[in-house]
Order: structure tokens, then C-alpha cells, then sequence
């Protein structure tokens, strides 16, 4: 039977959007924290050819008109009330051992915050200290800033909450099912001594995997120009060409070879002190010590002196001379790194396979011995539906309230002089002061909610998700999670796990009451 393919409409436009400071309201202070004041949104508009078709960008070109589209409320919701997400989440470990958590909390986030929070350090000096520099890493601190402190918070929540300790316990229960029959013994009896003894074996490297990559591949962002150069073929098509200057045009657009210089002498050095072992990348701490005394600053400084990779046209150059391949210094990293990187793999390949094999085993043990109790798969980067039910929370004492009022927003803005992640604009404390809500208060506060929570299972790639009541409509867009709960990825907990969203109402009010789009709202045909 013939199947339609789905039509791609390439003439996307974007219509509105916050400003800076609404958008990321409470930056890295209130990242995955609750309670939040963030509107963070975008409104974009499809556009097709006249007869609704998909076609290339044109002038002649109208929004597109579909059937059906999901409606948008603005009635409200209520503690209790039916939420539902829709989305893309990354990954999960629900069913990850208590090794593999342990290994998770020593040996894996730890790199990832403590290697971050010394390039954050840089950045941050740099970012202050010149407005075209901020505007370059703006997008790049935050993405480093994030899993910075989400895995801060993870490491909190484990140990807060005793994941391990409550792993341990299941795993206990695991054994005692399948010593009780001989036929599950002779299948499941290895698992937990090879797990034992597999991660034990591959643990230093794991740490050393873990800075490594947080150092040379995350951190030192010039590798990742010299990186491309070794990959591209001295023999290289028209087309090839074309499509890796487009990559570096967009690599150089937003980077800054004085804050990598600094960067890389920091992390390098870093990388010395935390590791110890240097024997990775081959040869580079052996060419610092002999060459520059053991001065990572001064071995820095000099190859960002002497390498083309600092250079939009690096690829031109290194096409008019192969030797360079040889002789640019960042290029001979570049290929150190890469080779580093393969022998570490390399070193644990035989744990790994172990550990992949144990970790499935003692999965598919713990479903049969639960084969009464539904089980969901984890997480694997595929659409996932999620529902739940809008809920306040209680966490070490502290109840927090299901939604964030008017005024949470401008308490906070008035603390923006001590807080730069509070800062807003005039016109919009003004606004807001006026509380002149209209249609956009909600029927039971008259207030206007800023955000709100639900107990849905959601994670990192969920940002944007859009989450819907009971009848399908939209009532809000998902865009984080709360700090109590950080070890939500490896366990979920219902009492305090929260999906935090923005109210689609006050992302209406500021479309209609700051931007003054009232076609916007007019052509969205609210449902009241």
C-alpha cells in the first residue's frame, strides 16, 4: 500500500519573542529551581504558497492554514487538574545498578563540574568585561552552565534522597529472587560479582575519560577548528569545500581566541593537577615541560601565536600548505587529543562490554521477578508522552505552592542592583506594576500566574514541550525541573519530582500587553 510522505514546509518565520532578560529571567541563580518567574518563549509562523503547499522563502508567500491545530486556553488550572507533555527527552537510567550510579556521582559528574566551573570562571571574567565577548558565549555559557549545575544538583539529590542506598536495598530483593530457584541461579548469580569487579577495574578510567573530554574536547574550543582541518582531504570537492567553511564561518562567528588562549592554559593546568597521570594526550605534558618548563600559560601563548586555527580563512591556508598538517601546533594537538582519546576507550573496552552485558542482565532479572508491575522503557531521544497532575510540593520542610504570582516576579526584579540574573526593563516593571491582567487572570486568584508546576516525567530535552489539559488544549510550555529532585534521571520520585512550565497565559500577556501584537492573539483564537 502507497504511503504519503509528510510535507516539510521550509518558510518558517519567526513572530515574537521576549526580550533577553524576560526570556531567561533568574539565569543561573534560579536555574532548576522552584519557584520561577521565567518567560521563556518564541512564536514562529509557517508559510506556504497560495494554494497552502509547501514552497521556498517568498515574498508572495501566506501563513499556512492547517485543519486542525491544538487550541489555546486560557481557563486556568487548578491543583489536581490533568496535565499532559509532549516531547523529545534525552536519556534516562531508571534501571542503572548502584554501581553505575556510584560511578556516576565519583567519577563522571564530578569532571563535569569540576572542569566547567574553572572554563565558567574564564568566560565569565572575559563576558564582564566586554559586551561583544558576552554576546558570543552568551548561548555558549549557558549550555556549559547548565549540565554544570545540573549535575551539582544530581549529585545532591543522590545523596539526599539515598538512591544508592535505596538501589542497594532493590538489588538486595533481586538476589533474594533468584537464589530461591535454581534455574534463576544458574542465570542471574554472576551478575552482581561482575558488575562489582567490572566497574572497580575501569573506575580511574572513567575519571581520567571524564576530564579528558571535559578539557580537551569541551573546553579548549580551538580543538575543535584543528579537529575539522585534520578531517578535511587535501583532495577536497567543490561541495565539500563550501559545506566545512560554512561550519567554521559559524564556529568563528561566535568565538574569541584571547578567551580560549586563557581557557586552554587554565584547563590544561587543571587537567595536571586533578589527573595527575599525564600519559594522555601522548607526548603534549612531556612537549610542556621540556619546551616550556612546565608552563602550561607559556605553551599556550605560543600555540595560539603560531597555529591557523585561529583564523577564518584556516582552511584556505592549510590547503595551500599540506606541511602545515605537521607543523601547525593546534593541528598536532588536535591529532594528539583524538589519539588519546582512542586509547583510553581502548583501555576500558573489556569492563565496558561487561558492564553493558551485567547492567541488561540485571534488568531483565528485576522485570521478571516484578512481571506483575508495569515497568516503562527509559528515555532514548524518541517522542515521548508523559501525564501527570498540576501539584505543589513539600521538600525538607518547605511547602511550595503550585504557581508563581505577580508579584514573585517584581520582588525579585527590585533585588536586580545585588543580582544581574534579575534585571528587567522599565517598561516592563511598569507593566507589570499596573496589574492590569485582562482576560490573562486567572478566574479563581485574579492574579496573574507566571509559572507552574506538575508532577510529569520529564528531562533534558524537554525545554519547549508543550503541556496540555484534559481536553488537549494548551496551557503552558515546559522548559525545567526542579532541584530537589535532580536525580530524576537515574530515579524518579513522584512526591517530589516536578515538570516546571511557563502559564501560556502569561506568555499571551506579554505578546498582547509589551508587544502590542494583537494579531498574534486574534489569529491563535483563544479558547476562554
Amino acid at each position: 500500500m502507497p504511503t504519503t510522505s509528510p510535507s516539510i514546509y521550509p518558510d518558517v518565520r519567526l513572530v515574537f519573542a521576549p526580550t533577553e532578560t524576560m526570556g531567561k529571567f533568574g539565569g543561573d541563580t534560579d536555574n532548576w529551581m522552584w519557584p520561577r518567574q521565567t518567560c521563556d518563549f518564541s512564536v514562529f509562523r509557517i508559510y506556504a504558497d497560495a494554494n497552502g503547499e509547501p514552497a521556498e522563502y517568498s515574498p508572495d508567500n501566506v501563513p499556512y492554514r492547517p485543519k486542525r491545530y491544538a487550541q489555546v486556553s486560557i481557563e486556568g488550572y487548578q491543583p489536581g487538574d490533568f496535565c499532559m507533555t509532549i516531547g523529545y527527552p534525552g536519556s534516562t537510567s531508571r534501571y542503572l545498578s548502584s554501581w553505575g550510579i556510584g560511578e556516576r556521582v565519583n567519577d563522571r559528574n564530578i569532571s563535569t563540574i569540576q572542569v566547567r566551573g574553572k572554563k565558567q570562571e574564564v568566560w565569565k571574567k572575559w563576558m564582564d568585561q566586554d559586551r561583544v565577548i558576552a554576546l558570543k558565549y552568551a548561548s555558549k555559557w549557558a549550555g556549559s552552565s547548565n549540565y554544570w549545575k545540573n549535575s551539582i544538583g544530581m549529585n545532591k539529590a543522590i545523596e539526599d534522597l539515598d538512591v544508592i542506598g535505596q538501589k542497594q536495598k532493590l538489588e538486595g530483593s533481586v538476589r533474594n529472587w533468584y537464589e530461591s530457584n535454581p534455574e534463576t541461579q544458574r542465570r542471574f548469580s554472576s551478575v552482581f560479582p561482575q558488575l562489582e569487579s567490572s566497574y572497580a577495574e575501569r573506575r580511574q578510567n572513567v575519571r581520567t575519560t571524564g576530564f579528558y573530554t571535559e578539557t580537551f574536547q569541551r573546553g579548549i574550543e580551538i580543538n575543535r577548528v584543528a579537529g575539522i582541518l585534520n578531517r578535511t582531504p587535501n583532495n577536497i570537492s567543490s561541495e565539500q569545500k563550501e559545506a566545512t567553511k560554512e561550519q567554521l564561518a559559524a564556529f568563528f562567528k561566535d568565538y574569541d581566541a584571547r578567551v580560549d588562549e586563557e581557557t586552554t592554559a587554565t584547563l590544561l593546568q587543571n587537567y595536571r593537577e586533578q589527573v595527575g597521570d599525564t600519559t594522555y594526550p601522548p607526548s603534549l605534558y612531556a612537549r610542556i615541560d621540556s619546551l616550556y618548563g612546565g608552563d602550561c600559560a607559556a605553551y599556550a601563548h605560543d600555540l595560539f601565536s603560531k597555529t591557523i586555527c585561529t583564523r577564518p580563512d584556516c582552511l584556505d591556508r592549510l590547503l595551500a600548505d599540506s606541511t602545515l598538517r605537521d607543523t601547525d601546533p593546534a593541528l598536532v594537538l588536535a591529532d594528539e587529543v583524538q589519539t588519546g582519546l582512542s586509547m583510553l576507550y581502548m583501555a576500558a573496552r573489556d569492563a565496558n562490554v561487561q558492564i553493558s552485558y551485567n547492567e541488561r542482565l540485571l534488568t531483565q532479572a528485576l522485570l521478571e521477578m516484578e512481571q506483575q508491575t508495569p515497568h516503562y522503557s527509559d528515555a532514548n531521544f524518541s517522542m515521548r508522552l508523559s501525564y501527570g497532575f498540576v501539584q505543589d510540593y513539600t521538600a525538607q520542610g518547605q511547602h511550595f505552592d503550585y504557581y508563581t504570582p505577580s508579584q514573585s516576579l517584581l520582588d525579585k526584579a527590585a533585588q536586580q542592583a545585588q543580582n544581574e540574573d534579575y534585571k528587567l526593563e522599565d517598561p516592563l516593571v511598569d507593566l507589570m506594576q499596573r496589574a492590569q491582567w485582562g482576560p490573562y487572570a486567572d478566574r479563581r486568584t485574579n492574579d496573574l500566574h507566571l509559572c507552574f508546576i506538575s508532577n510529569n516525567d520529564i528531562t533534558g530535552g524537554n525545554s519547549g514541550s508543550p503541556m496540555f489539559n484534559g481536553r488537549g488544549e494548551l496551557i503552558g510550555l515546559a522548559f525545567d525541573g526542579n532541584w530537589e529532585a535532580m536525580s530524576g534521571d537515574i530515579s524518579f520520585d513522584p512526591s517530589l519530582q516536578r515538570c516546571i512550565g511557563v502559564d501560556i497565559r502569561f506568555v499571551l500577556y506579554l505578546i498582547d500587553r509589551w508587544g502590542g501584537a494583537s494579531n498574534v492573539i486574534k489569529e491563535l483564537g483563544l479558547k476562554k
